[in-house]
């Protein structure tokens, strides 16, 4: 006896990614009602610690919408995860509202 497509061992698709085949969805589309994320990297100037960094990731953290970040002072940037809607523009005043800066886009 040997398990069809349909059954458990014989490599077939299983669970979730079995039924998004069969709805004709492609492999890593986001499925319906999936959070779509962009990530944003950001240039800030001012942070010379680990303070400065977990500084950056707290105010950036408190606008809605974003869903993680991490700032190093080594790099002077800022990586931010947002969801659909997220201004960068709200990203910049929240973090020169800590007191930081941020570089013109193209500067």
């Amino acid at each position: 006896m040997s398990a069809g497509p349909a059954g458990g061992a014989a490599g077939g698709l299983v669970g979730r990614a079995r039924a998004r085949y069969l709805a004709g969805e492609r492999a890593g589309a986001p499925a319906q009602g999936e959070l779509v994320m962009n990530e944003l990297k950001i240039p800030v100037q001012g942070m010379t610690c680990g303070g400065c960094a977990a500084s950056v990731e707290r105010a950036v953290g408190r606008v809605p919408g974003v869903q993680g970040a991490k700032a190093s002072f080594e790099q002077a940037q800022v990586v931010v995860q947002v969801g659909p809607g997220v201004a960068r523009e709200a990203l910049v005043q929240a973090i020169e509202a800590a007191g930081y800066d941020v570089p013109a886009e193209g500067a």
